[in-house]
């Protein structure tokens, strides 16, 4: 499956990581007020994210490439946070996730590249549903979910933690 080049809103750019990216993933790793809600690692030293931003980089290229890209602002080209897919066991559905930066929170990055990476998804014509799972505690995630459109179905635990599911369906 490709890996697309770049996709683009009114303000941003959406783009795979490249190797130039490391200063700011190392940042983005070691931030708990951005990994505090996700999956992603934190607290890696710059060689542990050095190593998986190689790995990441390199599933691009693959049949199975891993989903993650850099959001930028279009107009001084920043890093402002992350956003992608990751398809789940069904094979009709993949769960999005976005996270950025805190000096980028609440200016509506995360709606406007969750809503990009949600047509990107669909024109792929693969998956017919998409997920979001967020933390309680974490409301701000869950607003963004719902002006995607998405309805809350209920909580999952996911890796010993309780999150709220929201879906949306192609239409």
């Amino acid at each position: 499956m490709p890996i697309p080049e770049t996709l683009l809103t009114d303000r941003l750019r959406i783009r795979p990581y490249l190797p130039d990216d490391l200063d700011s993933l190392v940042c983005f790793f070691n931030d708990p007020r951005v990994t505090r809600y996700t999956d992603l690692p934190e607290g890696q030293t710059r060689e542990e994210t050095a190593a998986f931003l190689d790995m990441l980089i390199a599933s691009y290229a693959t049949d199975e490439p891993i989903f993650a890209f850099a959001v930028t602002r279009r107009d001084t080209g920043e890093i402002i946070g992350s956003c992608g897919f990751a398809p789940m066991d069904d094979g009709n559905t993949v769960q999005l996730y976005y996270a950025f930066f805190p000096g980028h929170w609440g200016k509506g990055y995360a709606t406007e590249a969750s809503r990009r990476m949600i047509e990107y998804v669909f024109s792929l014509r693969r998956w017919d549903t998409i997920v979001v799972d967020s933390s309680p505690e974490n409301p701000a995630s869950g607003r963004v979910a719902e002006r995607l459109g998405m309805r809350a179905v209920g909580t999952v635990e996911l890796d010993g933690r309780l999150s709220r599911r929201y879906v949306l369906n192609r239409a």
